[in-house]
């Protein structure tokens, strides 16, 4: 079969143009992976900082590199956490690290879900998160904002800081201590110790210059904001009711996820839920904190009697009993939920 030449010009251009369109197509780079820029409040030093790089470490890792988180540490954003349940739905920042007290103001009954001397054993805290995050969730959702998991904070411990040795709740009374939660003043006043609300960013300062005499705070991390400095005595109080750090993201932006990508954002947070619960339980980040804490200076006293933790856990749960009465019938229903949980 003779091919004319008109067909054979034809046929050039053709094949011409299909190899180009080939090499054009080979030449397009692959699709970009999605990138979530999650905030959070807490400074690198912290281990809630590195349990968020965990997560984002985790996150790449079942997606297969499809998704990715940058963590934005130490409210590098400018975003206020009081501020959250407004700002994340609105798409300013796709995720968040929360701890949810401090949405209180837009959600007074979250202030008193979870407070210090919630727990009368380091253990129960285990057993407390489940049902803390039952109370968490829902609240979140009406705000347009899905629940993805939980990281637990590793402090096992609360100790109280004074400038001067002091063992026993009858030495406090002379005494004016920092707090940084409404219900521990409120529990601290049923002692007959005067207690005053002071951020940590300020504590230091505080304690440095007199505002107050003493500071309760978890002993193992106390050196990251040099503690030991200007209240080098400390003493074992309570168990750390530790509220657990949300992983939050904006509920239109989940949605907007592909199926995989989703599922990879919920197996990393069961991944870091796993991971630091391990850690809490193991209990060598709290040694490890404490060792660091003496071989800076600090020193280390005996831990208040059993009889003072017994008295200050019941002074903190008849707090917690009143405040959520306060709140209302939805404050109390959480409480015995957490009750129910740690018995």
């Amino acid at each position: 079969m003779l091919i004319k030449e008109g067909d054979m010009r034809f046929c050039k251009s053709a094949c011409t143009a299909l190899l180009a369109a080939g090499m054009a197509l080979s030449a397009l780079p692959a699709a970009a992976e999605t990138t979530l820029r999650l905030h959070s409040v807490w400074v690198e030093s912290r281990p809630v900082a590195e349990y968020l790089n965990y997560f984002s470490k985790k996150v790449e890792e079942h997606s297969k590199g499809d998704l990715k988180i940058q963590v934005f540490h130490g409210g590098s954003l400018g975003i206020k956490d009081a501020d959250i349940l407004r700002v994340l739905p609105s798409g300013a920042v796709d995720m968040s690290a929360l701890y949810p007290e401090y949405v209180a103001r837009d959600e007074p009954e979250l202030a008193v879900a979870y407070v210090q001397g919630s727990i009368e054993a380091v253990d129960d805290q285990l057993k407390a998160v489940p049902a803390i995050q039952a109370i968490y969730a829902p609240v979140f959702e009406k705000w347009g904002i899905t629940t993805l998991g939980a990281v637990q904070v590793p402090e096992r411990g609360v100790h109280v800081f004074c400038k001067t040795p002091v063992r026993s709740l009858e030495d406090l009374k002379s005494k004016k201590i920092r707090v940084w939660g409404r219900h521990q003043v409120e529990t601290f006043k049923k002692l007959g110790i005067a207690a005053q609300i002071i951020g940590q960013n300020d504590m230091y300062v505080a304690l440095q210059t007199g505002v107050v005499d003493c500071a309760t705070y978890m002993g193992s991390i106390a050196t990251t904001i040099s503690l030991q400095e200007v209240t080098p005595y400390a003493a074992y109080l309570q168990p750390h009711a530790g509220v657990p750090i949300n992983l939050l993201i904006s509920t239109k932006r989940f949605q907007s996820l592909s199926p995989a990508q989703q599922e990879a954002l919920r197996a990393a947070a069961a991944d870091v839920l796993a991971y630091t619960n391990d850690e809490f339980t193991k209990g060598e980040r709290e040694e490890a904190g404490l060792k660091k804490l003496a071989d800076a200076g600090g020193k280390m006293l005996e831990p208040f009697s059993d009889a003072d933790q017994a008295a200050f856990i019941t002074a903190a749960r008849t707090t917690w009993k009143e405040m959520s009465e306060q709140v209302g019938p939805k404050a109390v229903a959480n409480m015995n939920a957490i009750l129910d949980a740690v018995k």
